[in-house]
């Protein structure tokens, strides 16, 4: 599923858990100040329902963040690769404009600056 499609749902099932919330308040509320209560198998449907989007919404948020963290993923190891084609065509093309020696002068301070030793 996708970062999009997830994000959907999320909000879809959001709204829904807030319009349960909303009756089941509004009946609560109601009860307080008429004492007329709610029908007790319809507010035991209607917050099983709300814990249920709850419950979905919660593994919609592990599906984002997952799909978040390949997105993350798959950006980072592109531009390491878009890195490396740089680097190897960046030699390609100095060992074919440079003087050799100065191409074997540029290449070891390379090495020092990163530890190496050629």
């Amino acid at each position: 599923m996708e970062v999009k499609e997830i994000r959907q749902q999320l909000a879809q099932l959001q709204a829904e858990k807030d319009q349960i919330t909303t009756k089941i308040d509004e009946a609560r509320r109601k009860a307080h100040a008429t004492g007329v209560f709610a029908d007790p198998k319809w507010l035991t449907s209607a917050e099983h329902a709300r814990r249920l989007r709850g419950r979905e919404i919660g593994k919609l948020q592990v599906a984002l963040s997952e799909a978040l963290r390949k997105g993350k993923a798959e950006v980072h190891s592109a531009q390491q690769q878009r890195e490396s084609q740089f680097e190897r065509q960046f030699m390609a093309q100095a060992r074919a404009i440079l003087p050799p020696a100065l191409y074997q002068q540029v290449l070891m301070q390379a090495a020092q600056a990163i530890g190496e030793s050629s």
